[in-house]
């Protein structure tokens, strides 16, 4: 089975009254839309990100710390961040050059009181920490602190602009990016291709560098991703469009991974990047809910809709023998598009034969945990709630249900999940495995009822039909053939808790 306003290059004056420590985005007016979100940054270690928004309000998610956001809307929006070497501070750039500097951050300069010919699009810092440079749109450069002027296209015609750069990581050189996705390179930044030749869907957006500085990533406002030199693809939006469309992308510190941001706040993590959570909160939808599981999914599935239906709550359901949380991504981007469930319930019991589960034995359950995080960001973003359900006892030495305390962990650890027993339902005192069951109120002898007692578990021990399946059709576990008690109760749990979720 399977995240000091100044406007003055010479003059430092902070004004208390101009920050606001934040932990999450304000809420927007009645009736008025929220800002885009345009920006995000990690921590070193990539335990955590923030992400801003063009009015400057910065929510941190993970092991970032909130250091402020801006408490009155700048006089340009903001349109990008960078964070400090120490993971302790960050600079929001606005569209003007202003730079706003918090914790550990501090201001080496700006363009806020210069009359730009393009606005300013991004900005990077140095390795060090001590200085910054911004880009315009135009390709003009602006290098305070220790960042040096290596090189721009201000001079030259442009047939797309530019929407961002990255530095590399010696800090003597940067890349730019325009929106035809042609890659200017300038110092030390060595040039490992672009989409400047290619028909786009849709335009760049921003790009990333990897931590060795020998390739980038660029992303489109679809989704869409491009990597160069030694940028590996680990997978892409494209087919998710996100909210808002992407704004950015940014690169995991360990290079295994990216990090895109959406303009409605959501973020998708791939690779090695972890999922820490959005800007997205629940949102007004129609009352659904979603199953994704395994073969004890499988023998749940019918109930579980006929019970969610009976309780006025629609529903549908992605189960199979044998698959894994990384076997269902691909459903999960699908739904979270076209048909995002209100709540939606992930039953794994721990498989490990399908293809994206195989690997060394050691990283199993970072596996499980790549890939039930990146189910939470597809679904969360589009503001899905997500129940992670414990699984029910198994018989001793089964290897199976061993997902119990990683499901804990991902539920304390990120805000869009919670974790449920469902399995609870199908044991005996003390949470015990149990063959066998006290009957239900409806259950007689042709539901299987003797003695008080009804079977609940199959011959195997680890699944719920009272008698032995013979391998036919695709996924024998989708009928019994018979009264299946075990499975009910399941799918009793699992259904409950989801239409409390949807509504």
């Amino acid at each position: 089975m399977f995240a000091r306003i100044l406007r003055s290059s010479s003059v430092l004056c902070v004004l208390a009254a101009a920050l606001l420590p934040a932990t999450g985005p304000a809420p927007a007016a009645a009736g008025t839309e929220p800002p885009p979100v345009v920006g995000l940054a990690s921590t070193p270690d990539g335990g955590g990100y923030w992400s801003v928004d063009a009015r400057g309000t910065v929510a941190a998610f993970g092991r970032a710390r909130a250091h402020g956001s801006l408490a009155q809307a700048p006089a340009a929006p903001v349109v990008g961040m960078a964070a400090t070497p120490t993971g302790q501070g960050y600079w929001l750039v606005a569209a003007d050059g202003g730079i706003f500097a918090f914790g550990d951050a501090r201001f080496f300069g700006s363009t806020g009181g210069l009359h730009l010919v393009a606005p300013i699009v991004g900005m990077a810092a140095t390795p060090t920490g001590h200085g910054y440079w911004l880009v315009a749109a135009d390709g003009g450069i602006f290098s305070f602190g220790d960042a040096r002027f290596f090189g721009s296209t201000g001079g030259l015609h442009l047939v797309a602009p530019i929407v961002g750069m990255a530095a590399t990581p010696t800090g003597h050189g940067y890349w730019l990016v325009a929106a035809d996705g042609g890659i200017f390179s300038f110092g030390d930044a060595r040039f490992f291709g672009s989409t400047g030749g290619l028909h786009l869907v849709a335009p760049i957006v921003g790009m990333a560098a990897t931590p060795t500085g020998h390739g980038y990533w660029l992303v489109a406002a679809d989704g869409g991703i491009f990597s160069f030199g030694d940028a590996r693809f680990h997978g892409s939006a494209a087919r998710w469009s996100p909210g808002g469309g992407a704004r950015a992308v940014h690169a995991d510190p360990s290079g295994g991974g990216y990090w895109i941001v959406a303009g409605n706040g959501a973020v998708l993590a791939f690779g090695d990047a972890g999922y820490f959570g959005n800007r997205i909160g629940p949102r007004p939808a129609a009352p659904t809910a979603a199953l994704y599981g395994d073969s004890l999914g499988s023998e749940t599935a019918a109930f579980f809709r006929y019970l969610t239906a009976a309780q006025g709550v629609d529903s549908y359901t992605w189960t199979f023998s044998g698959t894994a949380a990384c076997d269902w991504i691909g459903h999960a981007g699908e739904d979270a598009a076209r048909r995002p469930p209100r709540v939606a319930v992930l039953e794994f019991a721990g498989n490990a034969v399908t293809p994206c589960m195989r690997g060394p034995a050691p990283e199993y359950f970072a596996r499980y945990r790549r890939a039930i995080e990146h189910l939470v960001a597809l679904l969360s973003a589009e503001g899905t709630r997500v129940l992670l359900t414990r699984t029910p006892p198994m018989p001793p030495g089964e290897s199976l249900g061993r997902l119990d305390p990683l499901l804990r962990d991902i539920a304390d650890d990120l805000a869009a999940v919670d974790l449920i027993d469902g399995g609870a339902a199908v044991a005996g005192p003390g949470r015990t495995w149990a063959a066998g069951l006290p009957c239900l109120p409806f259950e007689t002898p042709l539901h299987g009822c003797a003695g008080g007692e009804v079977p609940a578990r199959a011959p195997d021990g680890v699944h719920f039909c009272p008698r032995p399946l013979p391998p036919r059709g695709m996924d024998p576990w989708l009928e019994c053939g018979t009264w299946n008690a075990g499975a009910f109760r399941f799918a009793t749990a699992l259904a409950d808790a989801a239409v409390a979720g949807a509504r």
